[in-house]
Formats: structure tokens, C-alpha cells, sequence
């Protein structure tokens, strides 16, 4: 039984062994190679490593969609008159770090009163607090040529006005998301 094995050496010279049963290995030359084969010089570098892909990473969470309106109300701002005290602009701050600062949109922020007082006097004071809450806004890092500020006094309640409860829920300011061309 008889095998056969290629050694290729240092130069380019490949022996062939044959190897028989229980008799000495018997070298014989390989053809010749060509004159460039055996230069050291020209001899081939060995082939660079092929990178292995790296998968691309994985996608980012989508960004939460923006709300159609925040509401907050006089227990959260807790105005003092038309001031916003320090828990409400603390508020305010929180609110200011969730809003997306790009583009695409205009934030509309609306004052409201409960009723009970003549309407032109709660339409001033409903625009005074929500000028507040924007200025807070502003204070805090939102674009100020992005925000459009209305008061609409006692217009729209959310809840009775007849319990102090009730007053206090209508005592608040809306942030509204809109397109540009719908903040008109």
C-alpha cells in the first residue's frame, strides 16, 4: 500500500514522498518551477486576512410620537396670580426636557379660567398665565420663535365649575403640537 504527500518547503520546490508499506521514503523532484518562482524576491506575500462582516446595529426605538395636547392644571403650575410659583416652573422644566427641540412643528399654548369673572378680565388673565408658562418654556431651552401664546378665558371647560375642585381643573394652560401652517 502505497501513499503520496505534497510538502511544499522554504523555496518553491515541492518533493514528493512516497511512503510504502515498511519501506524507506523515497524522495523525487516536482517538475521545475519557472525562473520567477524560485527569485525570493518575487516571492507572493501572503493573502491579507478577509474581514468579516459586521452586522449593522440595531435599529433605534422610535421616538414616542408627540401627544395632541398636554394639559396642565393649577395643581400642577400652581400659579400665583399670574406667576408660576416654584413647583410650577419646576413643572414646566420636566415638560421642557420631553419636548423634541427639531423642527415641524409650532407649540401652541392656551390659558384658561374657570368662569365666574367678566369674560375680558379672563381672557387677560388666561393669556397672562399661559405668556408665563411659555416664557418658562423659553427660560428652559424651547425655541421661543416656535411658540404662539392665546388666552380663551372661560371657553372650553373640562370639568364643573360649581366645586373648587372642578375651578381648579379650568385654571390651566394647554400645550398643543401643530403643523406651521395650522397654528394660525
Amino acid at each position: 500500500m502505497k501513499r503520496s504527500l505534497w510538502i511544499a518547503w522554504p523555496f518553491p520546490l515541492a518533493v514528493l514522498l512516497t511512503l510504502g508499506a515498511g519501506c524507506q521514503p523515497v524522495a523525487k523532484r516536482a517538475t521545475a518551477a519557472p525562473a520567477s518562482a524560485i527569485d525570493p524576491n518575487a516571492m507572493e506575500e501572503p493573502a491579507a486576512p478577509v474581514p468579516v462582516p459586521v452586522p449593522p446595529p440595531p435599529p433605534l426605538p422610535a421616538k414616542p410620537a408627540l401627544p395632541d395636547k398636554i394639559v396642565l392644571d393649577e395643581a400642577t403650575l400652581k400659579f400665583e396670580g399670574s406667576k408660576l410659583s416654584p413647583k410650577g416652573l419646576k413643572a414646566i422644566k420636566k415638560v421642557a426636557e420631553h419636548l423634541p427641540s427639531g423642527g415641524g412643528y409650532v407649540l401652541v399654548v392656551t390659558g384658561y379660567t374657570p368662569t365666574g369673572m367678566p369674560r375680558p378680565r379672563a381672557i387677560v388673565w388666561s393669556h397672562r398665565r399661559a405668556d408665563a408658562v411659555a416664557k418658562a418654556l423659553i427660560r428652559d431651552g424651547f425655541p421661543g420663535n416656535r411658540i404662539m401664546v392665546r388666552g380663551l378665558g372661560a371657553e372650553n371647560p373640562i370639568a364643573d365649575n360649581r366645586t373648587a375642585m372642578g375651578r381648579m381643573k379650568n385654571r390651566r394652560v394647554e400645550l398643543e403640537f401643530r403643523p406651521p401652517s395650522e397654528s394660525d
